[in-house]
């Protein structure tokens, strides 16, 4: 029996789809070491510079959720002048666009994040950025922050805010 040697190609039908439009060989050796590396921390900048290929970004930042207080604990970012250590505690408005992301459970891009979203904007230095949700199930995990300089690669939906 003849076996299948085509590449398959990753599903779009996620709740970030848009980030799966890579082909499975660009996701292979991300997996690979995923499965050979013994600490995270040693994976976290590859996974980083693939998430900025797969959107255009141009720096990311990644948050890890702290159930308890609501709090975003930057746990590593890519492309950033300063890491800031201290939690980030999304002001009423930021708190309604991450709200609005793990609602939507999909990646949303919001522009003027100067204006909407100041804490995170001085965090990343660009005018757009790209909010993805991740999450366990219905647990809130964290939130990854992709930062644009121009429009987004991904298909817009309406989960974007202008």
């Amino acid at each position: 029996m003849a076996r299948d040697s085509r590449t398959p190609r990753l599903s779009r039908s996620g709740p970030c789809g848009a980030l799966a439009g890579a082909t499975a060989t660009a996701v292979l050796p991300l997996v690979s070491l995923l499965a050979h590396t013994a600490r995270l921390n040693d994976l976290l900048p590859r996974l980083h510079q693939h998430a900025l290929a797969a959107t255009g970004g141009t720096c990311s930042l990644l948050f890890e959720h702290n159930p308890r207080n609501g709090m975003l604990q930057a746990t590593s970012g890519f492309g950033l002048e300063l890491l800031h250590a201290d939690p980030w505690l999304p002001a009423p408005d930021e708190a309604a666009l991450v709200t609005g992301a793990f609602g939507q459970r999909a990646p949303t891009v919001v522009t003027d994040v100067g204006r909407k979203m100041p804490d995170l904007g001085s965090r990343l230095r660009t005018p757009m950025v790209w909010l993805v949700p991740l999450e366990d199930g219905s647990r809130r995990v964290g939130l990854l922050a992709i930062g644009l300089d121009a429009p987004a690669r991904a298909v817009r939906t309406s989960a974007d805010v202008a």
